[in-house]
């Protein structure tokens, strides 16, 4: 039906011409086409001309030396636990303590029996007591004896002078010679008094000496036992958690047994089954990086190669010291981490932010800067470092990609670059 036709009202034929309204005019007619005309079509012009361009922040495809790396399994390994042990023979028994619970440097974890050891620090006390009682007394003796054996040496010059003025009045026939030998008897008995203080001296002097000796050795026990009695208060000696205790509440122990173990933030390492080929590599390595079973990353340091080879598998069993916080995810034996270890040497390769990639199925897309206009480009992609991926193909050095704003993107629409690129 043509537009005339619509606009005409339903009559016959015969009639038309009588009923047509004068506003129905030939140039009436013209001026209302050409409103439907302005009307209908402008709507699209309009909607194209008012799109905006997509404003986006952009990234250079640049060159770098990048080492290839692998992701291998690795696990949580124990390097040593902290022993608390029994200091003597004994019952021992545990305060309100379980396997699992922390606990901090000094918390006391169990007493000993100390009954025993009571009973000998009494009896080592006593035995002080009476050496140092016993000391006294000599050292007496010694102080009493030496006063006698001055006047002892005194008596025996007196009697040496007698003897001599004796002798002398002898030899000049003034007294008879019989004077002499009672005058010898009595210097010789001066002289066996002399020696016999000595003697008795020298004894004392012995004796004191032995008593000092028992005394000091009375005295190093009580100290060591007083060590002993303190040690059987049994306590923590670093903080962490207790991972052995024993079965029992009350139980006996032998001197040296251990009693309960723990586990420290230090004590874990990583462990891991390196192929033989790679280890060349990884001893190169600076630092490795890796993430826990929560995708926590972690750093760590290669610390040793242990002696051993799998014939199997062709690989050798490494520690790594960690070099990061321990995660809670990784503080048990044997929890499961993942390490990016070094596979060959470094290599030059074209890298763009991981932001840059939007992944599209087996492969990814990127948005390539031209003409301030975004173009839709495939590309092949290698390993992720950090926040960058390298490129094996699909884009040259120096090409600008779009790194934020990529999203909902159409290929060819026009761009507004807000940052990055030539313009950063």
């Amino acid at each position: 039906m043509s537009l005339k036709q619509l606009l005409l009202p339903s009559c016959k034929p015969s009639s038309r011409k009588a009923i047509l309204p004068s506003p129905l005019s030939k140039p009436f007619l013209a001026a209302l086409l050409m409103g439907v005309f302005v009307v209908g079509f402008p709507l699209t012009a309009h909607s194209q001309q008012g799109r905006s361009a997509s404003k986006v922040e952009v990234a250079i495809v640049v060159e770098e030396m990048l080492t290839p790396s692998v992701d291998i399994d690795a696990r949580m390994v124990i390097n040593q636990d902290r022993a608390v042990t029994a200091p003597n023979q004994g019952i021992v028994r545990v305060e309100n303590w379980q396997v699992g619970d922390m606990v901090e440097k000094g918390d006391v974890l169990a007493t000993q029996d100390m009954s025993d050891m009571t009973h000998q620090l009494e009896l080592l006390r006593l035995d002080f007591a009476q050496t140092k009682d016993h000391l006294d007394e000599i050292s007496s003796q010694l102080a009493f004896e030496k006063t006698l054996l001055e006047l002892a040496k005194d008596q025996l010059a007196l009697q040496q002078d007698k003897l001599e003025r004796l002798t002398t009045l002898a030899n000049e026939q003034i007294i008879p010679k019989d004077r002499i030998d009672e005058a010898m008897r009595t210097h010789l008995a001066a002289r066996q008094v002399l020696i016999g203080h000595r003697q008795k001296i020298s004894k004392l002097e012995a004796d004191f000496e032995q008593s000092k000796h028992n005394k000091a050795r009375t005295d190093l026990l009580i100290n060591d036992l007083l060590a002993d009695i303190k040690a059987a208060t049994l306590k923590a000696p670093v903080s962490g958690q207790l991972v052995a205790l024993p079965q029992f509440d009350a139980q006996y122990f032998r001197e040296g047994e251990m009693v309960a173990k723990i586990r420290t933030d230090t004590d874990y390492e990583l462990e891991a089954d390196v192929p033989i080929k790679w280890l060349r590599y990884l001893r190169q390595a600076n630092v490795i990086h890796g993430k826990d079973a929560d995708g926590e990353g972690l750093t760590a340091l290669l610390r040793s190669e242990l002696p051993e080879e799998n014939a199997r598998t062709a690989t050798r069993p490494v520690r790594f010291h960690l070099t990061s916080p321990l995660s809670s995810a990784m503080m048990a034996d044997a929890a499961q981490v993942q390490l990016n270890i070094p596979v060959a040497d470094q290599q030059l390769v074209l890298t763009i932010p991981v932001d840059a990639m939007i992944p599209k199925g087996d492969g990814a897309v990127v948005f390539v800067v031209q003409d301030n206009k975004a173009i839709r480009t495939e590309i092949r992609l290698g390993e992720a470092f950090g926040d960058k991926i390298i490129v094996k193909s699909g884009l040259t050095l120096g090409q600008q990609v779009i790194s934020k704003g990529n999203e909902g993107l159409r290929d060819g629409a026009d761009i507004t670059i807000i940052s990055g690129g030539d313009e950063g």
